[in-house]
């Protein structure tokens, strides 16, 4: 986030662990829904999903986890989607068409039931 937006004009916060809630499994899950104050067609959580969970799925922005390897373009590549998304009304849909997110989550059940 401070790469990206370094005058913080963008990004108005960060859901980091201290904001997941624990399921009796030990995965850790991120919810949007506890930012009262924004709508969710606003909202992006972008992460590597590694032992996590995040609602609502349409959200989600994944990105692979950083190996510390100085020719990883992860960064660049979720800098031109999120350019790309700006200009949309509601980054639900355009994540829900980009990722199929629902899908793989309803066929490897990445959050229990």
């Amino acid at each position: 986030m401070k790469f990206i937006d370094p005058l913080e004009k963008i990004f108005k916060g960060a859901l980091t662990i201290n904001y997941c809630f624990k399921t009796h499994l030990g995965r850790f899950i991120k919810d949007l829904r506890i930012v009262t104050n924004k709508n969710l067609k606003d909202m992006i959580i972008v992460d590597c999903l590694e032992n996590k969970g995040v609602l609502p799925i349409d959200n989600l922005i994944p990105i692979l986890k950083w190996d510390k390897d100085p020719k990883d373009g992860e960064l660049k590549y979720l800098t031109r989607y999120l350019l790309a998304i700006q200009k949309y009304e509601d980054v639900r849909r355009v994540n829900r068409k980009k990722f199929k997110l629902q899908k793989l989550m309803n066929e490897t059940s990445i959050i229990e039931k």
